[in-house]
C-alpha cells in the first residue's frame, strides 16, 4: 500500500497532483517511507503476510491518497477517519470502525481519506501464495473476492463490501498492537493470528436456502428415504407411522408429499417393487410361485396372482414362459 499524508509526527510531503473535483493529492512511490506508518509485523515476500498500522492527521487542504498495487490481499480495519474507495471505476464509502478487504492486482485500488480527520487503521497483507497454499481453495465457502485472487490473478483488482468492524475483531485488532507475548514467539504468534483473520474473515456461509426450495429439498430426500426402506424390507415393510417417524415428519404429509414426487401411494409403490422383484426370480427359474409369493412379501397366493397380474400382464404361472 502507498499512502500520502501527513503525520502527527511528519512533515508534510508536497502535493505531486491534483485529484478529482479539483481535490488535491499527495503521493508516494511504492516502498518509500509513508508517513504515519508503524510496521508491526511481517514482510509479504518473505513471510508471506504483513502487518502495518497507521496513524496520522488529515491535511486541512489535502485529500489523503493511498494506492494498493501489486498482486496481494489486503485487508483495512479502519478504526479512525472517512472516505472512500476507487476500483476500476467503482466508488464505495467507509466511515470510521469500517472493514474491507482488496485484491491489488494490475489496476491500483485508491482509499481517498478526508481532510480535517485522524486517520487510524489497521492492515494485514496477505501475498497470493500464503493464501493458496494455507486455504482451502476447493472448498466453494471461499469469499468471491478471495476466489479471484487465487484463482484469476490476470482479472484486475477488486474490492469486498465494507462492513461493520464486530467488538471481536475490534479487540483482535488492539491485540495485534499489543502481542501478549515474548519476542522469540512474535513469528509464530503472528502467524496464528493472520490464520485466525483469514477464518473469520475470507469466508462466506452458503446463501440461505429459500423455503419453497428447503421443502422441495425436503421431499425429494424423504421420498429417498421411504424407497429405500421399502426395497430393504420387502417382507415385513414398516408401517406408514414408522415411515414418517423414520423421516422426521407427520405420516399424513408424508403420504401427502411421498404421492406428489413419486406419482403413486407408498402402498402401490411397494407393489410395484415386491411384483418387480418377484418377476426377477420368476425369470431366475429358482423358485415356484409359492416361493417367489412368500419370498417378496405375499401371505397370500391369490393376492399375489392378482397383483402379478395387474402389473405384468399376465398370471405368474406363466410369466417366465410369456417372457421367452
Amino acid at each position: 500500500m502507498v499512502m500520502s499524508g501527513k503525520s502527527a509526527s511528519a512533515n508534510q510531503p508536497q502535493a505531486d497532483g491534483v485529484g478529482r473535483a479539483g481535490v488535491a493529492r499527495t503521493a508516494h512511490r511504492l516502498g518509500a517511507a509513508v508517513p504515519g506508518r508503524t510496521a508491526l509485523f511481517g514482510d509479504r515476500s518473505q513471510t508471506g503476510f504483513a502487518f502495518d498500522w497507521f496513524d496520522f492527521e488529515g491535511d486541512s487542504r489535502e485529500r489523503e491518497d493511498c494506492h494498493c498495487t501489486g498482486d496481494h490481499l489486503e485487508v483495512c480495519f479502519n478504526l479512525k477517519g472517512s472516505g472512500e474507495l476507487l476500483c476500476e471505476g467503482r466508488r464505495a464509502e467507509f466511515d470510521a470502525g469500517n472493514i474491507w478487504f482488496a485484491f491489488c492486482s494490475q489496476a491500483a485500488v485508491e482509499m481517498l481519506r478526508r481532510p480535517r480527520n485522524r486517520h487510524q487503521f489497521l492492515t494485514l497483507d496477505f501475498s497470493i501464495d500464503f493464501l493458496s497454499n494455507n486455504l482451502p481453495i476447493e472448498s466453494g465457502n471461499l469469499h468471491p473476492v478471495v476466489q479471484q485472487a487465487v484463482r484469476n490473478r490476470q482479472q484486475g483488482s477488486v474490492v469486498s463490501e465494507v462492513h461493520r468492524l464486530s467488538s471481536v475483531i475490534r479487540g483482535w485488532v488492539d491485540n495485534v498492537r499489543k502481542p501478549p507475548v515474548l519476542t522469540a514467539a512474535l513469528p509464530l504468534w503472528y502467524r496464528a493470528k493472520a490464520l485466525e483473520l483469514a477464518c473469520c474473515l475470507l469466508f462466506i456461509a452458503p446463501k440461505e436456502e429459500l423455503f419453497c426450495h428447503r421443502q422441495q429439498r425436503l421431499a425429494d430426500e424423504r421420498a429417498a428415504q421411504v424407497k429405500r426402506l421399502l426395497i430393504e424390507n420387502l417382507t415385513e415393510p414398516p408401517s406408514l407411522k414408522e415411515l414418517g417417524r423414520r423421516v422426521g415428519c407427520s405420516p399424513y404429509y408424508l403420504s401427502r408429499t411421498f404421492s406428489q414426487e413419486v406419482g403413486m401411494t407408498i402402498p402401490q409403490y411397494l407393489r410395484q417393487i415386491r411384483i418387480e422383484r418377484a418377476a426377477e426370480l420368476l425369470r431366475e427359474g429358482k423358485f415356484n410361485v409359492t416361493e417367489v409369493a412368500l419370498e417378496v412379501g405375499y401371505n397370500s397366493i391369490s393376492h399375489f396372482s392378482q397383483a402379478f397380474c395387474q402389473t405384468m400382464g399376465c398370471c405368474p404361472a406363466i410369466y417366465p414362459v410369456k417372457e421367452r
